[in-house]
């Protein structure tokens, strides 16, 4: 299982370098309501995901947030499950 971490943690760490280089205009800015039906998921989901820090969140108001698409993308790459069938 050791090596099995260490290709998925080379394959997420080359993903998200490549998403950092990106330019930020590329991407779209999203509401925690759009975030949730994206993920499907419900809104209060996102909003405790925002509140972990599971998912970079810019706030933009008393209790409005954003999130970068590119934010969004990162957080399903690192949080990623791999099988076997998959290496």
């Amino acid at each position: 299982f050791r090596n099995d971490k260490k290709v998925r943690r080379e394959i997420t760490l080359k993903t998200i370098h490549l998403l950092k280089n990106e330019s930020m205009r590329e991407y779209k800015i999203l509401t925690p309501q759009e975030v949730a039906n994206i993920m499907q998921v419900s809104l209060k989901t996102v909003y405790r995901w925002i509140a972990a820090g599971n998912i970079t969140a810019s706030q933009v108001g008393d209790k409005t947030y954003r999130v970068f698409e590119k934010d969004l993308l990162l957080y399903m790459e690192e949080t990623r499950v791999m099988s076997e069938k998959n290496l």
